[in-house]
């Protein structure tokens, strides 16, 4: 509903945060993106040390000369004032000037309500200005409107603070107002978001005024919005445009979809460096990663083709047996004792559980069949098979079998390693390990290529012809794995599919039987919010905006530690834990077990 405007002689309105907002937040943010292009341009002239002090450089050059001059500065002031600090030069400065107006026009957005306020009341032909307290000028700040007022502002007075020295915040450019337009105060309305400058300054001198804040949503998207980092804050805000109260879906639009599309960003980046005319998005985390990469402006993935490959751990350490047996190979085998199942153990040694139990009963096993492999179980079943030739023949002639039939399907997928590349979430590349050993055997000088979200740890296997390559970090960078972040993005990333259990001859998948999807709308409304918000992102030209490599933690942070509301959508939300998806556990963010089974238990009593 349209808020009623006094019928008087003039209407006032401020610009920023009233008629236009800045999608990445603070005035800051414009010279934090500023800092990211010149990092990028890598220009020599500026020097490095000018570029790392930048945003406090520009930060501060304002206030000093406010307090200097006594009086507000202009654009032309605080750039030359910068220039003879750092001994810039004129070309130089005039540069950096003309970056922060294509910055800040870049992230200006128009607050629709109050902007269709604005034009309805020059539609009726009411007098409108414009008063802002701004560096820029007049010209600059008319610039920024053009585009979304009424004949383009054309019969739009604007008064701004640089021009006369005088501010909103002080009552004196209200003076400067009235006397120009020769009114009254009783004349004049002002509508504005801030409650000093925009109502109790104008209040103080008899002007109505009319207080506007700025709608931000969401609990969680607005403060998101209040970030001091501009990817996150413009990632929140678009978050915000979307219109759904379903938690998930704001957890998926709000968190995952911001850091997963600024990594499948830099995939796509770091692909075109590398000269990669392929990407293998591996099942099953890449399903989701896919997908957004196809919802990306076109220009992003020109000349790259997308593929999802149906690889997992499971399908690719069992190629490998024939091969050799190694410390790798043990660890895949008995990956999740002591809660992975005797039946899942079976199935990693390529035997039936009644073909395991049998030959274990040969070596001295007096128990009946075990429902889960312990840690004195595991000891036992590898001290059997390090002692028994011809069970281990048989798993390696099955293993043989296997590394055929995967050999087949790459060869369905059109797999060329030397011109693509894997994509995964990480953690150590173990599916990238086993398949360069395998394609070894084919082609002794191969080459594959790994981009991961992150790499916890360096592997034997890792070369430069078998390289890996990370997005968020490394084993040694000052951004830490941790269990958290490998809890949450595989939560993130998961989709409801079963897992590929091997392939056949004619290299077709084949899938695990025993699947349930037990969380489906769970996983639905956080695809949902995921691929919703990489769509509002593109429509806002925003891609760019969001991508910020280094600060992607600042989203896990909020899982770590979410507000109730949060916690209280995703508490309950299932996910598959171990290689063949045996168990299901609640996420629980930042709860105990007591506090998720009171939660639990609180939402399903009757009472």
């Amino acid at each position: 509903m349209k808020p009623n405007i006094p019928d008087v002689k003039v209407v006032s309105f401020d610009i920023f945060d009233t008629l236009l907002y800045r999608i990445t937040g603070e005035p800051e943010s414009v010279f934090r993106l500023m800092k990211r292009k010149l990092i990028e341009d890598q220009n020599e002239t500026l020097g490095s040390d000018f570029i790392d002090n930048f945003v406090e450089t520009r930060k501060n050059a304002l206030i000093l000369l406010r307090n200097t001059l006594k009086r507000e500065a202009d654009f032309g002031e605080i750039y030359e004032f910068i220039g003879t600090v750092w001994d810039l030069r004129n070309g130089d400065i005039e540069k950096l000037q003309l970056l922060e107006i294509e910055t800040e026009k870049k992230v200006l957005r128009p607050l629709k309500k109050n902007i269709e306020l604005l034009n309805d009341l020059l539609i009726s032909s009411r007098k409108v200005i414009i008063s802002s307290d701004m560096y820029h000028e007049e010209k600059v700040l008319r610039n920024f409107l053009k585009p979304f007022i009424y004949n383009q502002g054309e019969d739009v007075a604007f008064f701004v603070s640089s021009k006369y020295g005088k501010t909103k915040r002080s009552g004196e450019l209200f003076r400067v107002i009235l006397k120009e337009l020769n009114i009254t105060p009783k004349d004049l309305v002002h509508l504005g978001d801030d409650w000093e400058a925009d109502v109790l300054s104008p209040q103080k001198l008899g002007i109505l005024a009319m207080h506007f804040p700025r709608e931000c949503g969401k609990s969680l998207c607005a403060h998101l919005m209040r970030s001091e980092l501009p990817a996150i804050a413009a990632a929140a805000s678009i978050s915000a445009s979307l219109k759904s109260e379903d938690s998930v879906f704001m957890a998926g639009s709000t968190i995952a979809g911001p850091l997963l599309t600024s990594f499948v960003i830099w995939t796509l980046r770091k692909a075109r460096e590398l000269r990669i005319s392929k990407l293998f998005f591996l099942a099953r985390d890449g399903y989701i990663l896919k997908k957004i990469a196809e919802e990306l402006d076109p220009k992003l993935t020109q000349s790259i083709k997308l593929s999802y490959l149906q690889l997992s751990r499971f399908s690719v350490v069992t190629a490998c047996y024939h091969m050799e047996w190694s410390k790798e190979i043990w660890d895949f085998i008995f990956l999740d004792v002591p809660i992975v199942s005797f039946s899942e153990v079976s199935s990693r040694l390529l035997l039936e559980p009644r073909e395991l139990y049998k030959l274990m009963k040969k070596h001295g096993y007096r128990n009946q069949q075990p429902t889960v492999v312990t840690e004195t179980i595991a000891a036992f079943i590898k001290k059997v098979l390090d002692n028994d030739e011809e069970t281990v023949r048989k798993i390696r002639e099955r293993s043989e079998q296997k590394k055929r039939n995967l050999m087949s399907y790459l060869g369905t997928k059109d797999f060329d390693p030397k011109n693509s590349a894997l994509v995964d979430v990480g953690w150590k590349g173990t599916i990238q390990d086993f398949l360069y050993n395998i394609l070894l055997t084919k082609e002794k000088d191969t080459l594959i290529t790994g981009l991961y979200f992150g790499l916890c740890a360096y592997t034997r296997f890792q070369t430069r012809a078998n390289r890996k390559f990370a997005y968020g970090f490394y084993p040694f960078t000052p951004l830490k794995f941790s269990p958290n972040l490998l809890r949450f993005l595989e939560i993130f990333t998961h989709v409801n599919e079963p897992s590929t259990q091997s392939y056949n001859l004619l290299g077709e998948v084949m899938l695990v039987q025993n699947f349930a999807e037990l969380n489906k709308s769970y996983v639905d409304s956080l695809q949902k919010g995921i691929l919703e918000f990489v769509g509002a992102a593109r429509k806002e030209c925003a891609l760019d905006l969001i991508y910020e490599r280094e600060h992607y933690y600042v989203y896990l942070r909020e899982f770590e530690f979410p507000d109730k509301k949060l916690a209280d959508a995703i508490g309950d939300y299932c996910y598959l834990l171990g290689t063949n998806d045996e168990i299901q556990v609640p996420i629980a963010p930042s709860e105990s077990l007591f506090a998720a089974l009171k939660r639990k238990f609180q939402k399903e009593s009757p009472l």
